[in-house]
């Protein structure tokens, strides 16, 4: 990979960017940034200092550090990396509020490096006209999308396991919207989108398949009355209980238990 090493300024929301490999034993003391700025490392050993202590930031990865926070940076062994310096005040497209709000305290994040921007860095290309800075803003748009995209799947993921475990603890409540756009944290719409989004259906219709799962588990594992797992599963309807077990199951109760049975026989 070429050595070249260059720094520029560029058009908002981006201030400047840094592209260059440091060697063995470089480092840059603790200092604070009035503006967001991210340090993508490409290749070797990269560390980073937040106040903590040091931590590694692997190839792949990007130390993402907010305004008003401080940093150290040094290198163990030789390193390739860059670092992109925003604009200290909000640009007209919301990318820069956009990420300071997806990434609120410094952290390192692996993000994809767009190949193209990659070929930019080591072709030696100088940004030399208006034409040259259009096109690194473009790779660099690129760039942080691909950040908040990864940054959405993560919380996405995390929002997933969060509901899920919610359900299944209170599998034998008869909970209402309310309750549960309470315990997430969301308005009753954003939930719902949430859900049809995620788990194609509503939250009441996964809450009610979770049960249902709950409820396979005790007819196949124990020998408890369709009754008694009915009032465990928090029915105290067994006709309600077994019209929601075969809307989801296929089956009623029974006959699943007698299916599972005869097919485990």
């Amino acid at each position: 990979m070429s050595h070249q090493s260059h720094r520029f300024t560029i058009n908002s929301p981006y201030q400047a960017y840094c592209f260059n490999r440091w060697h063995n034993g470089q480092n840059m003391a603790m200092h604070q940034h009035d503006c967001l700025q991210i340090y993508h490392v490409i290749e070797g050993t990269f560390q980073v200092n937040t106040g903590d202590d040091w931590q590694i930031i692997p190839p792949g990865h990007a130390h993402i550090l907010p305004p008003g926070y401080k940093h150290a940076l040094r290198t163990g062994q030789t390193d390739q990396h860059f670092s992109i310096t925003f604009r200290s005040v909000p640009d007209e497209r919301g990318m820069i509020q956009r990420l300071i709000t997806a990434f609120a305290n410094p952290c390192i994040e692996p993000v994809a490096l767009p190949a193209s921007l990659l070929e930019y860095f080591t072709s030696g290309n100088l940004m030399i006209d208006d034409l040259s800075q259009l096109q690194l803003i473009h790779l660099f748009d690129a760039y942080c999308l691909n950040l908040l995209a990864q940054n959405e799947q993560g919380e996405t993921e995390i929002r997933k396991q969060k509901l899920i475990t919610f359900l299944e603890t209170n599998y034998a409540e008869n909970l209402s919207v309310q309750q549960i756009t309470k315990a997430m944290e969301m308005s009753r719409t954003s939930l719902q989108r949430f859900c049809s989004t995620v788990f194609h259906c509503g939250v009441r219709a996964l809450h009610e398949q979770i049960r249902m799962e709950h409820a396979a588990r005790l007819l196949i594992r124990s020998e408890i009355s369709v009754s008694q797992c009915a009032l465990e599963c928090g029915y105290a309807d067994i006709y309600a209980f077994s019209r929601s077990f075969k809307r989801i199951k296929g089956r009623s109760p029974q006959d699943f238990r007698h299916h599972a049975k005869h097919t485990d026989a």
